[in-house]
């Protein structure tokens, strides 16, 4: 398999910035593109995945594959005292999301005394949920992306679970070595999608205690609680794939190598809660 076919086709592409200031006069959509130039490129790829709230008294960077829709839907609950009943809250535009809202999400950023959260998972956890929703049950609407990719480097539909697991951990060590910073963020390891070494955060929660750290964020910004009947409903979707696997021990050690920044950098903010499991 030729490595470059993946880098190619398949890696996230850069934002072309000479396009974007050429055009950003004529179209809309390129001005707002264009108001990211204040950040610098690593900062500035947070932004789409951003969503400003409480006011703008905080901005929640989503960590794909760790609850990011249950929290967003908190979000959604903290904004406008209602259920989300669509179908897709991170493309809502009720919320302070989307390129339409770059300019106040880089205010934002830059604004020290906002607050800057996100929510975290432990790394094995994190990799065997993706495996499931991307490869066995494939219904997330980013699989069939990956699929072709796969099956390059020996997916088979007559594969069982264990055998798709093993070319699971080939991709994502292949596209690591590629171009970690343009992997997939719901593959790439989590310190990548988040940079914390560049981003001040005020608010880590951990989705194994997700409950409880959606009432702290609401107790520190002031927020309306949820009601019980949405918390219910943000623990179940917290993890919400029915497909059974679990990986076996040299898996898990070979998973735990492969996002080995990750349990370095999870182990030093909460000691004795992520250790990679043998």
């Amino acid at each position: 398999m030729d490595a470059h076919l993946i880098m190619d086709a398949h890696l996230l592409k850069k934002e072309n910035i000479l396009k974007v200031n050429i055009l950003a006069p004529f179209i809309k959509r390129y001005r707002y593109k264009k108001s990211l130039n204040v950040l610098s490129e690593q900062t500035r790829a947070l932004i789409p995945s951003s969503i400003l709230f409480a006011s703008g008294k905080a901005l929640l960077i989503k960590n794909p594959k760790s609850a990011t829709t249950s929290l967003a839907e908190s979000i959604f609950w903290w904004e406008t005292g209602r259920h989300f009943k669509g179908e897709n809250i991170h493309g809502d535009r009720s919320l302070k999301q989307g390129i339409h809202n770059y300019p106040r999400l880089v205010e934002g950023m830059l604004d020290e005394s906002c607050l800057k959260v996100t929510v975290v998972r432990d790394p094995l956890s994190r990799c065997v949920s993706g495996f499931k929703n991307f490869v066995l049950a494939q219904n997330n609407i980013s699989a069939k992306r990956h699929i072709p990719f796969l099956k390059k480097l020996g997916l088979v539909e007559s594969s069982d679970a264990s055998k798709s697991y093993d070319i699971f951990l080939d991709y994502i060590q292949l596209c690591k070595e590629l171009s970690v910073e343009r992997m997939d963020p719901h593959f790439r390891p989590q310190i990548y999608n988040l940079r914390p070494d560049l981003v001040k955060y005020g608010f880590i929660g951990r989705v194994e205690h997700l409950g409880a750290d959606i009432k702290k964020l609401e107790m520190r910004l002031g927020l309306k609680s949820i009601n019980q009947n949405l918390q219910q409903q943000e623990q179940i979707k917290a993890n919400p794939s029915r497909v059974k696997f679990e990986p076996s021990q040299q898996q898990r050690i070979r998973t735990n190598d492969l996002f080995s920044e990750d349990y370095n950098w999870l182990k030093s903010l909460f000691p004795g809660e992520y250790e990679p499991k043998d």
